[in-house]
């Protein structure tokens, strides 16, 4: 599954969200929402195993992307 990230800094998560398709975006006339990055933050699209969605709290979604995001 993949999930845009947008981060401030080096390690401030600002938010996250499923990742669209350009063919998901429905047929014309539909509307559509997404992440856009702001002044100073970087968006980021990356890959998390399926089981991400089951993760029970704020803190450990945000340590897993953390883990995800900066792991060298």
């Amino acid at each position: 599954m993949k999930l845009t990230v947008i981060t401030k800094g080096k390690d401030e998560i600002v938010g996250y969200a499923l990742s669209h398709r350009i063919h998901d975006a429905g047929q014309p006339g539909q509307f559509r929402g997404g992440l856009l990055a702001g002044p100073g933050q970087q968006i980021h699209e990356v890959e998390v195993p399926d089981d991400f969605s089951f993760t029970p709290s704020s803190e450990e979604i945000h340590g897993r992307l953390q883990a995800i995001l900066y792991r060298k």
